[in-house]
């Protein structure tokens, strides 16, 4: 195959990846608005368990203490989409968004057609930011209890403890289609990554070849 030819075969596959990352990025965007009311309802849910579970530190804080535990967490919850774009906006979470570097980007990375499973990178954020309804609690004087939950160390950093990492993602699974379409462009994206990468090696041996024909 002559130079201009692998020169355009680089260049065609150069525009389908970033063709597929652009609709890629949309699929992403539709997923973070669409899961933000769900985080929303976790952190209600996820607070009220606690309260619920521990009436003798319920009744300790009162009317009062209650009703400040009560204000941030309706704070918290309008906050829910800003905090998704936080948490789950960021480049790691995407593979579209890791350049074209063929060694991470691979096939499979949300499951088959038959099962979809969110990605450990997006999961481990996903569950972080579940997390942030225990440091709510634990300023409004649930400390010693969601310590069990979240562990005294998240409480402070980003750490993530097994028992975090451990907790169910019930109700997750409506956003799965989302994820799946996702999933099918991301596998062709990495396939023409993959082509992309070994058209870029021709074109250079083709064009060392010529060189060296000239020489």
């Amino acid at each position: 195959m002559t130079l201009a030819k692998l020169d355009k075969r680089v260049g065609d596959l150069g525009a389908r990846a970033d063709e597929l990352a652009e609709r890629m990025e949309g699929v992403a965007g539709r997923y973070l608005e669409a899961v933000a009311p769900w985080v929303a309802g976790r952190f209600e849910a996820d607070a009220s368990a606690v309260v619920v579970a521990h009436p003798e530190t319920a009744q300790e804080l009162g009317g009062e203490g209650l009703s400040l535990l009560r204000a941030g967490l309706r704070e918290l919850c309008a906050g829910a989409p800003d905090l998704v774009r936080r948490r789950l906006d960021s480049s790691g979470a995407w593979p579209h968004r890791w350049g074209r570097d063929r060694a991470k980007v691979v096939t499979g990375l949300y499951g088959t057609e038959a099962e979809t499973v969110p990605p450990s990178f997006l999961e481990s954020r996903l569950r972080l930011l579940l997390g942030t309804s225990g440091r709510l609690l634990a300023r409004h004087g649930f400390e010693r209890q969601v310590r069990r939950i979240y562990d005294r160390a998240y409480l402070r950093s980003d750490y993530h403890p097994p028992e975090y990492l451990a907790r169910s993602l019930e109700g997750h699974e409506e956003f799965h289609p989302l994820l799946a379409g996702y999933g099918t462009l991301c596998d062709e994206y990495a396939g023409v990554l993959g082509e992309l990468q070994r058209a870029g090696r021709d074109r250079a041996g083709r064009a060392a070849q010529d060189l060296w024909a000239r020489a």
